[in-house]
């Protein structure tokens, strides 16, 4: 299975965020890290994710390589391109939440992920008959 990682998973395992109901959203996302580590999924993040990644935990794009360290292949990085920006009024119409939202499930949708991972699941309900759209707990 093709994943596509939204930033917010991988913050939240830097930052020890905690969700609804105390959920452990960082031992959750590194739990889904292992998982495709071992080869249970692909993952896929955007230049836009690795972006929001240096801006909210101060490291840089060799640190969210880090966290793939053991098997580097399953991690692809797609650069964002025209075509997804043309994409935002589309998908902003459906009801995709904010403008880099829309550009994540772009990307999602061209690179033909099966899944949206993220932990802003309302963000991207407008979409769900498109791809599935699911927490890191519930992969």
């Amino acid at each position: 299975m093709k994943i596509y990682v939204d930033s917010n998973v991988l913050i939240s395992i830097v930052l020890s965020d905690f969700g609804k109901n105390l959920e452990f959203m960082s031992l959750r996302s590194q739990e889904l890290i292992e998982r495709v580590l071992a080869c249970e999924y692909a993952a896929v993040i955007s230049d836009l994710t690795v972006e929001e990644f240096e801006k909210i935990t101060k490291l840089s794009k060799a640190d969210l390589k880090e966290l793939f360290k053991t098997n580097p292949h399953k991690l692809e990085i797609i650069s964002v391109e025209q075509r997804d920006i043309n994409r935002v009024k589309e998908l902003s119409k459906l009801g995709v939440k904010g403008k880099k939202d829309c550009i994540h499930a772009a990307i999602a949708l061209r690179t033909k992920c099966d899944v949206i991972c993220t932990w802003n699941i309302p963000d991207f309900k407008a979409i769900k008959n498109l791809i599935r759209v699911l927490k890191p707990s519930e992969l």
